[in-house]
Order: structure tokens, then C-alpha cells, then sequence
């Protein structure tokens, strides 16, 4: 699985800090689109139609941790 850029990843995290489910699975749908980034934007699609806010911050947290 292949993240997106930081700066995406940072209006992912904050979405799911708000608890922004609609504004997560429109960025997600985006992600989805790019080919390197589609299972990403799939994972986190899923994650947010099941309102699974948790494993989505959990999920976000395993990236940006190696990026660190």
C-alpha cells in the first residue's frame, strides 16, 4: 500500500480528528482514482463507510509514523 503525500495525509488526519466521514470518503474517492494510490484510498474508503473513525486514525497512523 503506497500512501499519498504528506500534505494529503494531514487533511486526512485532521477529517478524521473532526470525525468528518462524508469529507474522508470524498478524499478517499480522489485517491482512488490515481492508480499508486488506489488500495490506499480503498482502505480508507471502507474504513469510513462502516464509520470506523478509530481504525481510520489507526490506519493514517502507520504511515505517517514511518515517515517520521
Amino acid at each position: 500500500v503506497i500512501p499519498p503525500s504528506k500534505e494529503e495525509m494531514d487533511i486526512l488526519f485532521k477529517l478524521t480528528m473532526q470525525g468528518d466521514i462524508l469529507g474522508i470518503q470524498e478524499r478517499a474517492e480522489k485517491l482512488m482514482r490515481h492508480s499508486e494510490l488506489k488500495l490506499f484510498g480503498e482502505n480508507i474508503y471502507r474504513l469510513a463507510k462502516a464509520l470506523l473513525i478509530d481504525d481510520i486514525q489507526e490506519f493514517l497512523d502507520q504511515f505517517m509514523k514511518k515517515e517520521k
